[in-house]
């Protein structure tokens, strides 16, 4: 690993640090937050970047060491070294455990949150690798999401896109420009390429929820579609130690920039030791 401020498992607020994966990607890695803080890793969706999660990160790096990186093909990561094959879930997975035994010392562990694509990376890397490092998850939208991207050849048509496909109805006013902003830094086709790596994975048939024992909850917008909020129902009952689904009323599939509150509440729910209530649906304001 290499790093600016800070070094390897600098806890200085802003670091900025490369991530080495097994077939030699860089991954580009944010650090944010203070020394001794409980430590929360963030992982993204597809055709989106870290950026999505900023408003997260400030509500948390407070009181936590909060970790962002870019999925590989997105914003600051390539999409692969030389030689170095297609992306799919395996890779997904050991990229997300490439940055947790990149940025904790010894012996730390760390909630993680995903989204999306980074939920799915969550899940398909549940085993003995993530459960030395990982305390407690947070899965938002944990499907593998519309077939095909909102990506337009320009941004105001990416941007009308995203308003109209997959935001919630009181989604910010500036949601829609971010994400349009976030999907037209992607690097070398790596988003589109991700489409085509999940195209038709299902989150409890392609990954091992039923491995993921640590505490756990799941996030899904309430004004997803029926089947991505049947898949995240499906997920919660599939996890062995799960808090439930909480349905975000009005967002849509963005939660980290439609409802970052919520997503907040839920990572801080689980960070303290204890284990949650049993697996119940129920449904929450953004």
């Amino acid at each position: 690993m290499t790093g600016g401020a800070g070094g390897p498992h600098g806890r200085d607020r802003g670091c900025e640090l490369t991530a080495l994966a097994a077939d030699g990607t860089p991954l580009h890695v944010e650090m944010h937050g203070a020394e001794g803080a409980p430590a929360v890793l963030l992982a993204h969706d597809r055709a989106l970047s870290a950026r999505v999660w900023d408003a997260v990160v400030a509500d948390l790096a407070a009181d936590h060491l909060v970790i962002a990186y870019d999925q590989r093909g997105h914003a600051r990561t390539p999409p692969r070294a030389a030689g170095a094959g297609p992306p799919g879930l395996a890779t997904a997975a050991d990229d997300l455990c490439t940055v947790l035994e990149a940025c904790l010392g010894p012996g730390e562990r760390a909630v993680l949150a995903g989204h999306g694509l980074g939920a799915l990376a969550i899940l398909a890397a549940a085993g003995p690798r993530l459960l030395r490092r990982a305390s407690a998850a947070v899965l938002c939208s944990p499907d593998g999401g519309p077939a095909r991207l909102p990506l337009g050849v320009w941004p105001p048509l990416t941007r009308w896109l995203f308003r109209r496909r997959v935001l919630g109805p009181y989604a910010p006013g500036a949601a829609a420009g971010a994400c349009a902003r976030m999907a037209h830094d992607g690097r070398g086709g790596g988003a589109r390429s991700w489409a085509a790596a999940l195209r038709g994975v299902d989150a409890v048939r392609d990954t091992a929820p039923g491995r993921l024992d640590v505490p756990s909850a799941v996030l899904v917008g309430g004004a997803e579609p029926v089947a991505a909020r049947a898949g995240a129902r499906a997920v919660a009952g599939a996890l062995p130690w799960c808090a439930g689904v909480t349905e975000v009323g009005g967002a849509g599939r963005v939660l980290p920039l439609e409802a970052p509150g919520a997503v907040a509440r839920s990572v801080r729910a689980l960070a303290p030791a204890g284990r949650p209530a049993p697996t119940q649906n129920r449904r929450s304001p953004a």
